[in-house]
């Protein structure tokens, strides 16, 4: 994890190294995020990482910690959040999640749309982008999220009717949630599913194919042309002699093909 965290920090001197720099943090934030965050992880970061960098892999742990009911990991990092900035509003809107109440959750979005429906459908949005990287393990753990977010989805859709690019943006997330739990398998449990397996626009997340992060390897790795021997080729056995540490003489083979 140094390394990587090395890396970064080496990255952020030249602006001319800003691609390998974006990518160094992004391969720090997939490794960092499949163990728990430890206090020994923030501490590093905080020390080898520029403040930049350190803030958005930050978020991506949180997220990570969140979709994955990983409490304790997420409390760790949104102590060390500073408070009235945009990710602590996040943090307080994932804590329900990242404690397996996703039930919360959506009470609390659901509050918001009458207040702030543009911000909610934002959050929405980023919720699905980041939940469609995750495995399907993950996806199918949060099916009860996903079937909430339908359920609030479609008063969204009417609060926001007045305008019509925000009602589409609506149920754009709508028709991405079903798309979800269609690829999981989960899309029997709606009501309407028979009449939306029915329609010409119906669309199945069926996961994502990527090299984590999403990118190039951060150094050119050469593939090995390797051949595997042949079980069939015929071994060379010859004796020979050396002495030991003790000046011993020592008689053996030597096998070669």
């Amino acid at each position: 994890m140094r390394s990587f965290a090395y890396a970064v920090g080496r990255a952020q001197e030249s602006r001319t190294e800003e691609p390998t720099r974006g990518l160094a943090r992004r391969w720090l934030s997939y490794v960092l995020s499949q163990y728990e965050t430890s206090e020994s992880v923030l501490e590093t970061l905080k020390a080898l990482v520029p403040r930049r960098d350190y803030n958005e892999v930050v978020e991506d742990l949180v997220w990570r910690a969140a979709l994955r009911a990983d409490a304790a990991s997420f409390e760790r990092i949104a102590a060390t959040i500073q408070t009235g900035g945009a990710l602590d509003a996040r943090i307080e809107q994932l804590r329900p999640l990242a404690h397996g109440k996703a039930g919360e959750m959506a009470t609390l979005l659901r509050d918001e749309i009458d207040k702030q429906p543009h911000a909610l459908l934002a959050f929405l949005r980023v919720l699905l982008n980041q939940l469609e990287k995750e495995s399907a393990e993950v996806r199918l753990a949060q099916t009860p999220t996903l079937e909430l977010i339908l359920q609030g989805g479609r008063p969204l859709v009417s609060t926001v009717k007045t305008a019509r690019a925000q009602s589409r943006k609506a149920t754009e997330i709508i028709d991405r949630v079903q798309g979800i739990l269609d690829g999981l398998g989960q899309l029997h449990l709606l009501q309407d599913a028979e009449a939306r397996a029915m329609s010409p626009s119906r669309e199945t997340f069926a996961g994502s194919i990527r090299l984590a992060p999403a990118d190039a390897l951060p150094w050119p790795f050469d593939v090995p042309d390797v051949q595997a021997p042949s079980a069939f080729a015929p071994l060379l056995l010859q004796p020979v002699e050396w002495r030991d540490e003790k000046n011993t003489l020592v008689f053996g083979w030597r096998i070669t093909e």
